[in-house]
């Protein structure tokens, strides 16, 4: 049976593309019959054939009408008839329309016949050159019906004007003839195109779908993977926080020095885990690209004082020292991510301190203006120990690769570039546009991170005019601190001068003084577990000469708060203590205090000579509810709150903390986030509303309001926002598990003493 079309390809098997291509056919088609109709008898009337030969002319109108009434049969009814059956819908079409082209072509012929070349019949030639050829678009798909089709319509009428034996008519027949074989030769190029375009089509297209298919199987594994590590890290903390407690816990004094180091190994193993643990979450967060960059106007200086000082708390447990160095280039405001800023340097910083067993850990940072008001915020964090004097002497002047380096230091250094904190410091850096250097030669961690100044460029410290003029002697101060603080002190007026070695500082003031140029202040620029300063200062008190001159010691919070040095400091009027690390205005305000009489007269103390063991408010009185559901958890946290003097009341869900607050009046609440019946967050809210409850009724008996319960949150949730969740319910403070004993004490401090 011969077949104008024969599907060859999984293109024309596809019922959705087919439909398409014939639904486009038939739109085309429907706007041709009716034009074909309207051409047709205008040239009729034009020509006056129906005057001429009436017979010829009612059978050519009544022959295209019915013609046209079965193919609109077919093409107004498409979306009835084409469901049904589409092959047999596109077949019987098929045939209509070589049924009309054939018509057409008779019509074609009885003109040129009849009417010659004249006006009518150039008209209708015309029109029918410019149909077919629009045709090619819409039939194209279909080549070989569109090929039949253009020869029936075209064929005929062509032999027709050849008959007329006349110049034009052998012209016109000709060029029909060669716009026929064009025709067919555009119909098969655009057919071969247009299926070809349709299989890259759906070749994509099920590309896309089976991506789309691996796309939701992979979200899917990475959401188990998030989910499961998520919990996984959640029982890590709550494991490492009964470990964490139960180190806390233990006296230290009262334990021998080989055992004394076994729990630092301990303390130091555990908290290297939860240093890994809190990584597993970053990473987590930006791999799901849950971090977005909230930039915001805030204080840089007190960000990164408040970093480092947060820091030293840890340092100090770790047996090393934290100095830092705030370049006065650093502005005062900036604009950037603040809270990315604080968790790339804390996490950096944190991880050198614990990784390591430095002595000191110097950092010093400075701010470099790219244009007026972009730069960089740059810090370099190096290690330092005892006997890296010389070394550090010799990097002023050459360059560190000419010098023998400290192999195990440098090897520490390269392995961090494969540890977790790195990787996620790195990455957190990268993605507001900064970076994290390793520098093993000199034994740094380089730090930039974009910041925007916005406001004041500087911070200035508050200079007393009447510091101009005082002598002050810095002893030994670390090659990493001596210039900078050099260079500062004598911006504010005085005469600086450093002596590195111990027993020569009281040769030196004896000189000084034959010379008329006494020291008013010696400053002691201590080291861990380093007292031999102390010697040197009870000499100069047992001097007559010396005794008057002030003394500030410069050092680790531990060592300056040792029964010891602490005893010894607290009995000397001229001696004062400056806990590491200090910033200038602090640093200035202690010399003003001791250089112009503030040791003797009525000067108020300055908050950074004041040490929490001198006026540490005690917790004895207060008392404390203990709101979680973990037992080992509630046995540690209430054992760290008893060593704090504190009187706990325990309870094991939210429910039973609601019931015991309204018997018994709490000074503070320790909240679990996490608990079965009622958790923290709906708890906290009902303490909230009743609050609110409360005060209302007082306001209208006019009575005192009701104080507001201080409530701390505690997770060991640590990755899916239970912070945000904790301050969003009402709570005042937040402290993650595993609970350290140095933050839990510092957020009690905040709230009952605060």
């Amino acid at each position: 049976m011969f077949k104008l079309f024969i599907p060859e390809s999984k293109v024309h098997r596809d019922r959705r593309l087919m439909r398409e291509t014939d639904s486009r056919m038939a739109k085309y088609s429907r706007r041709g019959i009716l034009i074909n109709f309207c051409v047709y008898f205008f040239c009729l009337w034009l020509s006056e054939l129906y005057r001429e030969a009436p017979q010829l002319s009612l059978v050519l109108s009544v022959g295209l009408i019915l013609i046209t009434a079965m193919r609109s049969y077919y093409l107004f009814r498409f979306d009835a008839l084409y469901p049904r059956a589409p092959s047999r819908w596109r077949n019987l079409y098929f045939l209509a329309s070589l049924l009309g082209a054939l018509w057409w072509s008779v019509i074609l012929v009885s003109f040129t016949t009849a009417r010659g070349l004249d006006d009518a019949t150039t008209i209708l030639w015309f029109y029918s050159i410019v149909f077919f050829s629009s045709t090619a678009n819409a039939l194209a798909p279909y080549n070989r019906y569109m090929s039949w089709y253009q020869f029936c319509g075209l064929f005929p009428g062509a032999l027709s004007l050849v008959a007329l034996d006349s110049i034009n008519g052998y012209l016109f027949g000709i060029i029909v003839l060669l716009f026929f074989l064009l025709m067919v030769h555009q119909g098969r190029i655009v057919a071969e195109s247009y299926w070809k375009s349709l299989e890259t089509n759906q070749a994509l297209t099920r590309k896309t779908i089976e991506l789309e298919a691996e796309k939701r199987d992979m979200e899917a594994a990475d959401q188990f993977s998030t989910d499961f590590l998520q919990n996984l890290g959640s029982e890590v903390r709550v494991g490492l926080n009964d470990l964490l407690g139960s180190l806390s816990l233990l006296d230290r004094d009262k334990l021998a020095t080989h055992q004394a180091d076994l729990v630092d190994m301990a303390h130091r193993s555990a908290m290297h885990q939860l240093e890994l643990i809190n990584n597993v979450g970053d990473y987590l967060n930006l791999v799901g690209r849950q971090y977005e960059s909230d930039a915001s106007v805030f204080n840089l200086r007190r960000l990164l004082e408040s970093v480092l000082e947060d820091l030293c708390e840890d340092a100090a447990h770790q047996q090393t020292e934290l100095t830092y160095l705030l370049n006065s280039s650093i502005p005062l405001r900036v604009r950037g991510d603040a809270l990315r800023v604080q968790q790339i340097l804390h996490q950096l910083i944190y991880h050198v301190m614990y990784s390591t067993q430095s002595d000191e850990i110097s950092i010093v940072g400075n701010y470099r203006l790219d244009d007026q008001r972009e730069g960089n915020l740059t810090l370099k964090i190096r290690l330092v120990s005892a006997s890296d004097e010389d070394k550090y002497l010799a990097w002023e002047t050459q360059e560190a690769g000419q010098y023998a380096q400290d192999t195990s230091s440098a090897t520490l250094i390269q392995d961090w570039e494969s540890s977790t904190s790195f990787v996620v410091c790195k990455a957190l850096a990268e993605s507001i546009g900064g970076f994290v250097e390793l520098s093993p030669s000199r034994h740094q961690v380089l730090v930039s991170l974009p910041l925007e100044i916005s406001g004041s460029l500087t911070q200035e410290v508050s200079v007393n005019p009447r510091l101009l003029g005082k002598r002050a002697l810095l002893v030994g101060v670390s090659k990493e601190m001596r210039k900078p603080m050099i260079r500062e002190m004598r911006d504010w007026g005085l005469t600086v001068e450093h002596e590195q070695d111990l027993s020569a500082v009281v040769q030196l003031l004896y000189d000084a003084r034959k010379d008329d140029e006494a020291f008013d202040l010696v400053l002691f620029y201590t080291h861990h577990n380093d007292h031999d300063w102390m010697d040197i200062s009870r000499r100069m008190l047992e001097d007559e000469q010396l005794a008057q001159t002030a003394q500030l010691v410069v050092g680790n919070r531990r060592d300056l708060e040792s029964p010891e040095v602490e005893g010894y400091a607290l009995d000397k009027m001229p001696i004062a203590r400056l806990n590491k690390p200090i910033s200038p205005q602090a640093a200035h305000n202690a010399l003003a205090y001791l250089l112009l009489g503030g040791m003797t007269g009525d000067a108020v103390k300055p908050e950074c000579l004041t040490h929490d063991k001198d006026n540490l408010a005690s917790f004895e009185g207060y008392s404390i509810l203990l709101v979680d559901d973990h037992r080992a958890n509630q046995l540690v946290t209430q054992r760290l709150l008893e060593k704090l003097k504190l009187n706990v009341c325990i309870a094991i869900n939210g429910k039973e903390a609601l019931e015991k607050m309204a018997r018994q009046q709490f000074d503070v609440v320790l909240m679990d986030c996490n608990m079965p019946v009622m958790d923290g967050f709906e708890a906290t809210q009902t303490i909230r509303e009743r609050e609110i409850e409360a005060e209302l009724e007082s306001a209208a008996k006019g009575e005192a309001v009701s104080e507001h319960i201080p409530i701390i949150g505690m997770s060991s949730h640590l990755f899916n926002g239970e912070k945000s969740r904790s301050f969003a319910a009402g709570m005042d403070d937040y402290l993650p598990k595993p609970i350290e004993f140095f933050k839990l004490q510092r957020l009690l401090q905040r709230w009952l003493n605060g």
